[in-house]
């Protein structure tokens, strides 16, 4: 991205970080704000969780496809082992609900 794109970027937007080091911490991000540090294209990006990062608007850009699903999946199999729903009705250690074996995934 450049720095037009950067200032375009409002709250609730998703823009994937490339981390420069080997992609180590490359991830999604989904922004709560942007501010821009200095005139040399560095931003620092708050997510809506509270985290910060400090990148160069050229590190920044488009998610690919795979991370957003990636993000949606982890989202719900979040949500499913803080719910711990379990479809069945019988003992836990018969139970056979996909709900459960995420939750014991995440466990």
């Amino acid at each position: 991205m450049d720095m037009q794109q950067v200032r375009g970027l409002q709250h609730g937007d998703q823009v994937y970080w490339n981390d420069p080091d080997n992609g180590i911490c490359s991830r999604l991000l989904k922004v709560r704000s942007v501010k821009e540090l200095g005139d040399e294209g560095a931003v620092r990006i708050i997510e809506i969780d509270g985290g910060e990062i400090e990148c160069f608007a050229h590190e920044l850009g488009s998610p690919p496809p795979l991370a957003v699903l990636c993000d949606h999946f982890r989202t719900a199999l979040e949500e499913i082992a803080y719910t711990n729903v379990c479809e069945c009705s019988g003992p836990p250690e018969l139970c056979n609900c996909p709900a459960r074996h995420a939750a014991k995934a995440l466990a």
